[in-house]
This record gives C-alpha cells, sequence and structure tokens, in this order.
C-alpha cells in the first residue's frame, strides 16, 4: 500500500523529520515537495497503529508518522493487488489539487516503484 505524502505544512514538517536524518537531507526532500511530483511512503514505513483499523479501507490515522528504515535492511512489502491493477490508497483525496500534477508511484524512502501516470 502507498500512501501520498501529506499536504498538511505542520504534518509535512514532521514526515521530513521522521524520514530524514540529515539537515542537507531534510531541505533536499522539502525542495522536492515543492515540485510537481507527489511523492509516496509504502506501508512499510508505518506501524500497525498508525491505521485507522474501523475504516472500511486501509488508511492512516491523521496523527501517523513514517518511520526512518534503512532500504539496506528490509525491502517494502509487495503492494496489494486488485483485478484492475495495483492498489493505491492516499492520504489525502483532495482531486481539485490534483490536476495537471505528475504522480509517481514509488516510496519516497526505499525507492519501490509502481510506476507513474500523469492526471
Amino acid at each position: 500500500t502507498m500512501h501520498e505524502f501529506t499536504k498538511n505544512p505542520r504534518r509535512r514538517t514532521i514526515w521530513v523529520n521522521a524520514v530524514r536524518t540529515t539537515s542537507e537531507g531534510r531541505r533536499s526532500l522539502m525542495e522536492s515537495l515543492s515540485g510537481t511530483k507527489i511523492p509516496y511512503l509504502c506501508a512499510s514505513h508505518f506501524l500497525p497503529s498508525d491505521y485507522n483499523h474501523k475504516a472500511p479501507i486501509r488508511m492512516l490515522r491523521i496523527n501517523a508518522v513514517p518511520f526512518f528504515q534503512d532500504p539496506s535492511e528490509e525491502p517494502c512489502r509487495e503492494p496489494i493487488k486488485y483485478s484492475g491493477g495495483v492498489l493505491l490508497e492516499e492520504t489525502v483525496a483532495d482531486e481539485e489539487s490534483k490536476a495537471g500534477v505528475e504522480r509517481s508511484y514509488a516510496c519516497l524512502q526505499c525507492g519501490k516503484n509502481l510506476g507513474s501516470k500523469a492526471n
């Protein structure tokens, strides 16, 4: 499962600090977040307690924070698939903000790539 990087400015800063351990890495990530590509993190960077288990689909809690994981230590889990392709769940569902934005379905942290498309 892939989760869109949060758009909330306060939570975005928390997420950046959680997945980048150096000031250079944090600065670089913040710059890339202002671009046209929407970054994603895979489910391997969240704990089971980060999910709302009462929701009908697997959704992150509003206060979920990803954790740093060295990609060389443990690969991301395989995406959940359904007959139409890969199921991608997003933390934000604001269609207006997505118009004309290129989506890269690759995990920002470990690089697991699920392809890309332009909206």
